[in-house]
């Protein structure tokens, strides 16, 4: 059954960042993955159920997905470079997942039971780069106060999202990820490098 439920979940996903929510039926989801519409409802009882499984079925599946291209020998300038890359990089190998994961913050503005949902990722997100920063500060390679950490998570994490629905929205206009990239090189080094040249 979990096999199913994964297969569930992806197919909604993908139906989700292709339709929108709004648009996206539990039996049209039912009838691509080939079951009756029954057997959704019995597992997730709601639309809203199965929204909620599919958001942290994505979340996880971006978080283990940029959690790969790390290594735990890389160090913080590596980490925060990776973490940023690998966000590109996971948009490039599940655009649908991408388009759904940006509806679901765009959508948190107007449903609260979204919204929860979303602060938590937020929240999970923000922690990760805050958790990489502090590593910076201990390796010495970041020029940044440990009462600049939380500011700095943040300001980071809100350039990631600007630059993932850039890059989302334009992706299938050939958005420039090497400039991306170029821009984020640029913000780590004005924010954060202890040997700032």
């Amino acid at each position: 059954m979990v096999n199913k439920t994964k297969e569930i979940l992806r197919i909604a996903v993908n139906c989700f960042g292709q339709k929108g929510i709004e648009n996206t039926s539990i039996q049209h989801i039912a009838d691509l993955c080939g079951v009756a519409q029954t057997t959704i409802i019995y597992q997730f009882k709601t639309k809203t159920k199965l929204l909620a499984a599919c958001i942290d079925f994505t979340w996880r599946s971006n978080d283990e997905f940029t959690t790969s291209l790390l290594s735990s020998k890389d160090n913080a300038r590596e980490l925060i470079t990776g973490h940023f890359n690998g966000n590109l990089k996971w948009c490039d190998k599940k655009p649908n997942d991408a388009r759904f994961l940006l509806l679901i913050y765009y959508m948190a503005s107007h449903n609260p039971e979204i919204k929860k949902f979303n602060q938590e990722i937020l929240r999970t997100s923000i922690g990760k780069i805050e958790a990489i920063l502090y590593a910076g500060i201990r390796e010495k390679l970041f020029d940044i106060k440990n009462s600049e950490v939380s500011i700095i998570s943040e300001l980071l994490y809100e350039n990631l999202m600007g630059a993932l629905i850039n890059y989302v929205s334009a992706h299938g206009g050939k958005a420039n990820k090497s400039k991306i990239e170029k821009k984020w090189q640029y913000l780590f080094k004005q924010l954060l490098y202890a040997t700032k040249a």
